[in-house]
């Protein structure tokens, strides 16, 4: 049987014009840019993080509430409980001197045409105390008031313990006792110690009145505000940990339904050529910028909030004095930090499920 195969032999020239060989088409266009996909750099990032925001703007306002008022909750939580645990100690601190003021008075009776001399150094304990005892003593009406003079010049005032009714020693038994020698020049010997059972308290002569300013706290006292005091730990320790739940629930929802919502926005990037790199950078990059700007203004909000609770129900007067600047930076940092930790957080999950996802699918989501 003939063979019909035709034999083409190595360098026919048919074969080796180079004019009738199959070609692969050259890419047009800068040599390299075709069938390689870059990932945009930072500042493209966030130039494009920014634009998307732009566009979706009343969305990005809804997203951008849900943080400011979670942190605003939890601000609002920790201003509070450092303002009512300084007002506390102020209400504490006013039943001390009045209770003082009192032991006073019933010592010498109507402070009216009556003379007082106080013995304290600087260095003496509990000052804020001492500072509203003093306040309150040059309040008396008619009373003549001298002091606090430091227990070292006590010796050389004699001037100062002449016909007085009575003297304060606030050192708690530990200032200079040479001044107790002019107790003799007294109307009155009556000597008011800070703690007249303290062991360093020197004694003194029979005929002088001893008295304690301020009587020792008895063992149940002691119990009862210990009890009180734990509650009222665990109630702040409480509240926090359930604004921190909810400050954290708030976005995480706010963050969530945002991403949810573009994953046919993510589908069309993918099929552009979108690397899953680039999406989860995107995501997280508009939920840290969310984030940090809804802290802040939480932060503000949250403080502004507490603050104005506070001067309305006790007045600039009171609540200026207890604030402090410490506590109320720690706070609005624990906030700022709340607010961008959990934003990132939140947009982690949905960001992934988003860059994964194939684009067809992505397309044709519904939500």
């Amino acid at each position: 049987m003939k063979n019909d195969h035709t034999r083409i032999d190595e360098g026919d020239p048919a074969i080796d014009d180079p004019s009738r060989k199959i070609r692969r088409p050259e890419p047009t266009g800068t040599p390299g840019s075709v069938g390689r996909v870059h990932l945009l750099t930072w500042r493209q990032s966030w130039r494009m993080t920014r634009s998307g925001l732009k566009n979706r703007l009343g969305r990005s306002i809804v997203t951008l509430l849900g943080i400011v008022l979670g942190i605003a909750f939890l601000m609002s939580t920790l201003v509070s409980s450092h303002l009512r645990a300084r007002l506390s100690e102020v209400a504490q601190r006013r039943v001390r001197t009045q209770s003082m003021i009192g032991m006073l008075r019933a010592e010498i009776g109507n402070p009216d045409g009556k003379k007082v001399v106080m013995v304290s150094d600087d260095g003496a304990d509990d000052a804020p105390t001492r500072a509203s005892f003093v306040e309150s003593l040059r309040a008396l009406e008619g009373l003549d008031f001298v002091g606090p003079i430091a227990s070292a010049e006590a010796a050389g005032r004699r001037d100062a313990f002449e016909g007085a009714d009575a003297a304060v020693d606030w050192g708690h038994g530990g200032t200079d006792p040479t001044w107790h020698a002019h107790v003799a020049l007294m109307a009155q010997p009556v000597v008011l110690y800070r703690r007249a059972d303290d062991a360093a308290a020197p004694r003194l002569d029979d005929t002088v009145r001893v008295r304690d300013l301020l009587p020792p706290l008895t063992e149940r006292q002691k119990e009862d505000r210990q009890r009180e005091a734990a509650g009222g730990r665990a109630r702040t320790r409480w509240l926090v940990a359930m604004s921190l739940l909810v400050a954290a629930i708030g976005i995480s929802n706010a963050l969530l339904m945002s991403v949810t919502e573009r994953y046919r926005e993510i589908g069309t990037m993918k099929c552009l050529g979108a690397l899953n790199a680039f999406v989860i950078r995107l995501i997280l990059l508009e939920s840290s910028l969310l984030g940090g700007c809804g802290a802040v203004l939480g932060v503000l909000l949250g403080m502004a909030f507490a603050l104005g609770g506070y001067l309305g129900t006790y007045g600039g007067a009171v609540v200026w004095p207890v604030l402090e600047s410490g506590p109320l930076l720690r706070a609005a940092l624990v906030c700022l930090g709340t607010g961008w930790v959990v934003s990132v957080l939140a947009a982690i999950y949905p960001a992934r499920v988003a860059a994964t996802m194939v684009p067809a699918s992505a397309l044709r989501s519904e939500v």
